[in-house]
């Protein structure tokens, strides 16, 4: 920075830098105050400057030549300054600043310079994959950039979930799915984190993430800290890829069993502890008869199985295996309660009349589709 310089009488002070003060008069002098200010009005060239103290410092002393010193004595003097923005300031030095030294020159006490900060600027970007399933884990991942030519230090990245209000501008819409702790990022580098999320439901989800989501990190712009996305969240889709029919021995024409074997585009994950998923049996629409003694015969009985092979073995889902189907009814939804916990991909159901029957039964309804809800 350069010199601001006083002129008092017998003495003249000079300002080097932005921490040396020196006296070339003829006189001792001291003790004085040297002052650093700092412009708060913008920088736009049509408002007038007003400046803040910003430091002060004591100089308790400095030779001038009459005391026999061959140069000028100085001191230096170190400024405390941290500027709450990027870009641009201007900052003002007095020496002298509370005007009690006499000089024979009091209008060259001051100097200016024009400082540009550097800060970070974190942005970060949202990366999830391109398949989303409900109840199924999900790595969500967050690339955060620091495009500036400072660092930072250590700051919180939080990532929140909207799956109920189309309102995505509304935070209060939001609930936090998890926070992490980045320790500090370089001067423009990238830093990759990721997530854990499990969708509970289907449908439109929006994902929102923040970097320095507790105000830790000054920045030349803080606009940019947030990155949101909507997803479309999928419930397992099964595919039918294969099908055993059992005929009736009392009607060539008729069944008296039924298993289909079903493959989920992913594992499902089975809690019984949740009452978690809700299987679908989609029936054809049944036919009543007053034939038989149980409220769910002739229509039919469900028995669920499930393997991570299509070939099984089958571990069955229900320490209770039936699901009763009733006359014209259609859909069945059955919340997981009893047996199996953890991902499994691969589902038989099987249908049937009363097992006392054996071969004899006559079913008068058929599965046309299972589906996770």
């Amino acid at each position: 920075m350069p010199p601001p310089k006083a002129d008092p009488a017998f003495l003249r002070l000079v300002k080097s830098g932005d921490s040396t003060v020196y006296n070339e008069g003829l006189g001792a002098c001291g003790p004085f105050k040297v002052s650093l200010y700092e412009n708060t009005t913008p920088a736009d060239g049509d408002t007038p400057p007003k400046f803040v103290l910003v430091d002060q410092k004591t100089v308790l002393a400095l030779c001038g030549k009459d005391d026999g010193v061959l140069y000028p004595s100085s001191e230096d003097v170190s400024f405390n300054w941290t500027p709450n923005s990027g870009g641009k300031h201007l900052l003002k030095v007095v020496a002298d600043s509370e005007n009690v030294t006499i000089e024979t020159n009091e209008t060259n006490n001051d100097d200016f310079a024009n400082v540009t900060v550097a800060l970070p600027d974190l942005k970060p970007k949202l990366e999830v994959p391109e398949k989303v399933y409900k109840n199924k884990l999900t790595n969500v991942s967050v690339d955060i950039t620091n495009n500036e030519s400072e660092g930072t230090g250590d700051f919180q990245v939080t990532l929140l979930e909207n799956c109920s209000s189309p309102d995505e501008n509304n935070d209060m819409n939001f609930t936090i799915i998890g926070t992490q702790r980045v320790q500090g990022l370089l001067e423009n580098s990238t830093s990759k984190i990721k997530f854990n999320w499990t969708p509970s439901t289907n449908g439109e989800h929006v994902l929102r993430v923040f970097v320095d989501s507790l105000g830790e990190v000054t920045e030349s712009n803080e606009t940019n800290n947030n990155d949101t996305k909507t997803i479309d969240v999928e419930k397992e889709k099964m595919h039918l890829y294969n099908t055993e029919m059992f005929p009736s021995t009392s009607d060539p024409n008729g069944y008296s069993a039924a298993t289909y074997y079903y493959e989920a585009d992913e594992p499902v994950y089975l809690n019984p502890g949740a009452r978690t998923p809700t299987f679908v049996f989609k029936t054809t629409d049944p036919v009543y008869s007053d034939v038989g003694f149980q409220a769910w015969y002739p229509y039919g009985a469900i028995w669920l199985s499930f393997s991570n092979s299509s070939d099984g073995p089958w571990t069955s889902a229900f320490s209770n295996p039936y699901v009763y189907c009733g006359a014209n009814t259609s859909e069945y939804e059955v919340a997981h309660w009893a047996s199996g916990s953890g991902y499994y991909k691969y589902f038989k159901v099987h249908i049937r009349t009363k097992p006392t029957l054996g071969s004899s039964g006559l079913l008068k309804t058929f599965i046309e589709g299972f589906e996770i809800k």
